[in-house]
Order: C-alpha cells, then sequence, then structure tokens
C-alpha cells in the first residue's frame, strides 16, 4: 500500500514539473502583457520616436540652415539611443522566433541583452562628455553666436554647471532604463531559470 501512494506521489510531482515548464514558456512567449511583450512595445516606441526626431532635425535644417556643431552631435547622441533599440529589438525577435533550446536561446539571448544595457550608459555619458567640450572649443573658436553668453561665464562655474548635467542626466538615464527596460529583462531572466 505505502508503495503505490509513493509512485502516486511520485507521478504527480513529476507532472507538475513538466507542466511547469511549457506554462512558463507560455508566460514568456504569448503572454502579450508579460515581460516580453512589453519590452518589444517600449523598444518599438523608441524607434517610432526616433522617426519624429529625424524629422524634426530635417525640418530644422532645411528652415535654419546650418547648425552648431553641438547640434549635430546632439543628434548623433538621439541616432546612436536608435542603433541601440533597432539592436536590441533584432534581438527580441529573434527570442520570439524561438529556435533550438528553448533555455539556452533565451539564455543566450537575455545576456547578450544584459551586455548591451552595460555599454549604454557609458557610451552615452561618453557623448555628453564630449559635446560639453565640444561646446567649449566652439565657444574658444567663435564657431556659434548662440552660446557668446555662456562663453563669458566663469570656466569654474561652467564646468560645475557640465559636471552636475552629467551627473543629472546619468542618473536620469538609468532611472529611465530600470523603469523601461531592465525590469523587463530581470523578469525575463528569472522565468528562464525556472524552466
Amino acid at each position: 500500500m505505502e508503495l503505490n501512494e509513493f509512485k502516486d506521489m511520485f507521478d504527480k510531482t513529476s507532472n507538475s514539473a513538466t507542466q511547469t515548464s511549457p506554462d512558463i514558456a507560455a508566460i514568456i512567449y504569448l503572454d502579450t502583457k508579460g515581460p516580453l511583450a512589453t519590452l518589444e512595445r517600449k523598444l518599438k516606441l523608441s524607434i517610432y520616436i526616433f522617426a519624429v526626431v529625424v524629422v524634426l532635425f530635417v525640418g530644422n535644417f532645411l528652415f535654419h540652415g546650418h547648425r552648431a556643431l553641438t547640434w549635430y552631435l546632439l543628434y548623433a547622441i538621439l541616432f546612436i539611443e536608435f542603433i541601440f533599440s533597432v539592436f536590441q529589438y533584432g534581438v527580441i525577435k529573434q527570442i520570439r522566433s524561438n529556435t533550438g533550446d528553448v533555455k539556452h536561446n533565451l539564455t543566450g539571448k537575455l545576456n547578450l541583452l544584459q551586455k548591451i544595457y552595460q555599454w549604454f550608459l557609458p557610451v552615452h555619458e561618453g557623448l555628453f562628455l564630449l559635446m560639453a567640450v565640444l561646446l567649449e572649443i566652439s565657444m574658444y573658436y567663435h564657431l556659434d553666436i548662440n552660446f557668446e553668453g555662456w562663453s563669458k561665464v566663469n570656466p569654474v562655474l561652467r564646468i560645475a554647471a557640465y559636471a552636475l548635467f552629467l551627473t543629472g542626466q546619468y542618473l536620469l538615464k538609468r532611472s529611465t532604463l530600470k523603469k523601461h527596460y531592465l525590469q523587463y529583462l530581470e523578469k525575463l531572466q528569472n522565468l528562464v531559470k525556472q524552466l
């Protein structure tokens, strides 16, 4: 009698274990409010936003003519953010294709997304630092009349303002990444661990 009870209990636990993986896979791949679908929507939105920025840039260039180097660098920063978003969106689409071993596929792609996010903040900050340096150079050589007033401010105050701006930009971007992307990536990684 005890042997039959033990066998029934073993069958129930093995059945529940096999049911867990397909349920988790369904949450990952099919749930429209799940972390993968949400991440995909947010990345698609960021790609669309860049299209609007391009239209604004082209309109600004056509109607106002030549702009300062700092404007071009600002649009270059936005373009690099766009490239990051397109690349991440491509990785999400590869995850959606679901080829090969599900757990191996998801683990590799999620690790790739994690590395992209790790590189994003330093690249973003480096570009804004480059923009501050370029602004100083353009003021030194009087390349942009829009910043003539800023060039008269004490250099120590300007450097303090750049440092404050870069710190604020870093904290804001890190918070935005966590809120809109990294939390969903972490949820996906936790789900994959359960497969």
